[in-house]
């Protein structure tokens, strides 16, 4: 139930940005200008850009949808009761909660509640943080920032899959810890991922290059949260409780792996060099 009104309530800001990007974004077109038509091929880029894909899509395997890190949170503050606790220990609190019903109609909004405030808590840093990560990119090298955002989502995801082994008050607070980190891997990779697809390629390629970068994120999202959701309830059936565990850890030890080929198969080129 608290995940289901999460992502009802994520509709809201969706079509708010469809509405802006429709009524208030003017687009330029081109003005005679040939395009090549586009073909799947990647012929036209060396090695070096295809390691990047192949790394990208090796990455994405295990980074599954974020709403299994939702789930987690659910499940942790639904076993625990922290979260109950911890309202009822506030009277003013308590006292706004005590007009939905009896204990357990109670404990159904605080988590339904919960859910949304760690979520939006999460967007509030990833948006403060988004603009001065991709900057750094700039100055410090592109690699570098991936490989830092990579290694915040690694260990985000071998945290997550030890949450369990946590004391109920400590999972709540290591929660809020956990997707304001996680909201760093973001701010590091979003920006400087896709500016690293420009840096490899050809100006007349980089339309391609874009297409086959974001072909490679699709191609590995799809499976990604078909596997974790397989190790999530095949592993808590046969260790109940622990599948999350596994889940979590196979998307950390994917993203460790994918840091260290990123480092060793895909070098960086010296501004101006293309």
């Amino acid at each position: 139930m608290a995940l289901r009104w999460t992502f009802i309530l994520a509709i809201i800001p969706g079509l708010l940005a469809i509405l802006t990007i429709v009524l208030f974004v003017k687009e330029a077109a081109p003005k005679n200008q040939l395009g090549k038509p586009f073909r799947f091929t990647l012929k036209s880029f060396d090695k070096n850009f295809r390691n990047y894909l192949l790394i990208v899509i090796l990455f994405t395997l295990g980074n599954s949808s974020d709403a299994f890190l939702l789930f987690r949170v659910q499940e942790a503050i639904q076993k625990s009761g922290a979260v109950v606790d911890i309202v009822s220990n506030i009277k003013p609190l308590h006292t706004m909660v005590s007009n939905f019903g009896d204990e357990t109609s109670q404990s159904k909004v605080i988590n339904i509640l919960f859910l949304p405030l760690v979520w939006a808590f999460f967007h509030i840093i990833k948006v403060a943080f988004s603009m001065p990560m991709g900057a750094l990119s700039d100055r410090i090298g592109r690699k570098i920032v991936i490989n830092t955002g990579w290694a915040i989502y690694a260990f985000v995801y071998i945290s997550f899959a030890l949450l369990v082994f946590l004391s109920p008050e400590m999972q709540v607070i290591a929660t809020f810890v956990l997707f304001a980190v996680y909201a760093l891997f973001y701010a590091f990779t979003e920006g400087a991922e896709k500016a690293f697809v420009a840096d490899l390629v050809n100006d007349e390629n980089r339309g391609t290059a874009f297409g086959l970068f974001n072909f490679s994120i699709g191609l590995g999202a799809l499976p990604a949260s078909i596997i974790f959701g397989f190790l999530y309830s095949y592993f808590d059936k046969i260790i109940p409780g622990y599948g999350g565990t596994v889940a979590f850890g196979f998307g950390g030890t994917i993203a460790i792996i994918s840091m260290i080929l990123l480092a060793v198969k895909v070098k960086e080129p010296q501004k101006g060099s293309l």
